[in-house]
């Protein structure tokens, strides 16, 4: 909207203009862990919730062998409780990672990093899929994974897919893993809810395609979903996909190279799960943007940039990432927020209206993020030593947004006269008044007034009125 000058004569009109200003959010830990054996600690897994609101987890270590845990809590923090302790034993199950899926049986299913058979370095096992009931009786191997023909390290994520079958990927193995080839990138696999039916759907080698997958999702269209950091044309990672049949697979995206040059998502590739939104195209962050593709391979495009500049705004994101009931996107970054540990932000699909939820506190790291049935905030927390960890709630709260009450008038002035622009608002905390985009130093209050104007001044002005709910 212009204030526009000829002839000696000026007309101006003043916009509001949309900005980014954190949020009131409210954190609550819900259980602290203590780390000693007995007790479970660092959870390596992201949180389930049941229909009921109790949430379930898997921790690394701790529980009775000191291999890894299984507990639950409400949502509240009441009845915390120690589910299941993984076994003992050189080639026992533990230390459950990343994946923790609530089947539609109602049970539990896990990978875990070590236990299993002995494979090549990983002499305490390559890794196994386990189920679990939810009151911590029928623990059973599913799986144990050989690191010959059916990969090994299952890290690359699990999910039980719309036919009622299992998937997951693991970072390393593949058809051709020898104890003498050590050139194998991962494989993605399936099996049946009772271990039956184990599948190798693919593995990947030094081809130029996907090595190490870390993510997998099933898409609205049935088809699975990953991402490989690193791997691809370029070694900075990729975006692939297959059918569950093995069928299908494509390169849908290879980072750090055409047509992204210009980007900043060509520096670093892949580092969270995709969402497959509503609308159709496939979201996810590097470590240096927000970004979506179609998912057919073709319009990649970057929505939000994260800048070490702005601290506020955040750099280097983590795996957290996931589309809310309210259709945003959330996620958080390991750096900027007012401690520069981080923050959990929120952003709309088309990359504007990026808002800070809340800054993470100074040595703490937030991660396995979702949002629970009361569309709060849920994840683990650990320090940067990794002696405290625990589950916390975040809910941001509502507060009272700026009311325009009365806008800014457009008004006709002579040259060498003056003008005075007027805003009034109801909540505000704060003015800034803006020429061409530009902040106007010392404008920073509810009116603005320009004196002995001439041409030089014609341009474009705008007032941004702010509180803690935004702009």
């Amino acid at each position: 909207m212009l204030r526009h000058l000829t002839r000696g004569r000026c007309a101006a009109l003043v916009l509001g203009l949309l900005a980014s200003k954190p949020a009131a959010a409210q954190i609550s830990t819900l259980h602290a862990f203590i780390h000693q054996t007995g007790n479970a600690f660092i959870v390596g897994t992201n949180l389930v919730q049941t229909a009921d609101g109790t949430l379930f987890g898997a921790t690394q270590f701790g529980g009775a062998n000191d291999t890894g845990a299984i507990f639950s809590l409400r949502a509240d923090g009441s009845n915390y409780r120690h589910v299941f302790s993984l076994p003992a034993g050189t080639l026992a199950p533990r230390q459950p990672v990343v994946s923790l899926v609530l089947g539609r049986d109602g049970r539990l299913y896990g990978t875990t990093y070590r236990g299993g058979v002995a494979f090549r370095i990983f002499t305490q096992g390559a890794g196994t899929l386990f189920r679990l009931n939810l009151d911590g009786t029928g623990f059973t191997v599913l799986h144990a994974f050989t690191g010959v023909a059916d990969g090994y390290d299952p890290r690359g994520g699990l999910l039980q897919a719309s036919d009622g079958n299992l998937y997951g990927a693991t970072q390393l193995g593949s058809s051709a893993s020898t104890p003498t080839n050590v050139a194998d990138y991962g494989t993605v696999y399936g099996i049946t809810p009772n271990g039956e039916g184990y599948t190798l759907i693919r593995s990947f080698s030094d081809d130029g395609g996907p090595a190490g997958p870390r993510t997998l999702i099933e898409g609205r269209d049935g088809k699975l979903y990953g991402t490989s950091n690193p791997g691809g044309s370029y070694r900075q990672g990729t975006i692939f996909t297959i059918r569950t049949n093995g069928t299908g697979f494509a390169v849908l995206h290879s980072f750090g190279g055409p047509p992204e040059a210009s980007l900043p998502i060509r520096a670093l590739g892949p580092n969270t799960q995709l969402v497959h939104a509503p609308d159709g195209f496939l979201y996810g962050a590097s470590e240096t943007a927000i970004y979506r593709i179609r998912t057919d391979g073709t319009g990649i495009e970057s929505l939000f940039s994260f800048s070490r500049a702005i601290p506020a705004n955040g750099a280097t994101h983590t795996q957290n990432f996931f589309q809310g009931r309210d259709g945003l996107l959330y996620g958080s970054t390991l750096e900027g927020g007012t401690s520069n540990w981080g923050v959990i932000y929120k952003v709309r699909p088309d990359g504007t209206g990026f808002r800070v939820v809340v800054s993470v506190p100074r040595n703490t790291y937030y991660h396995s993020l979702m949002q629970g049935n009361d569309e709060a905030i849920y994840g683990a927390y650990s320090n940067d030593n990794s002696t405290a960890s625990g589950i916390v709630r975040i809910i941001e709260q509502t507060l009272p947004g700026v009311e325009i009450l009365q806008q800014p008038k457009s008004q006709t002035v002579a040259a060498g006269g003056s003008v005075t622009f007027s805003v009034v608002a109801n909540n505000a905390e704060s003015y800034q008044w803006r020429r061409n985009g530009t902040n106007i130093a010392g404008a920073t209050g509810s009116s603005f007034t320009l004196n002995s104007i001439a041409t030089a001044d014609n341009g474009t002005y705008s007032a941004i009125v702010t509180n803690a709910a935004g702009s």
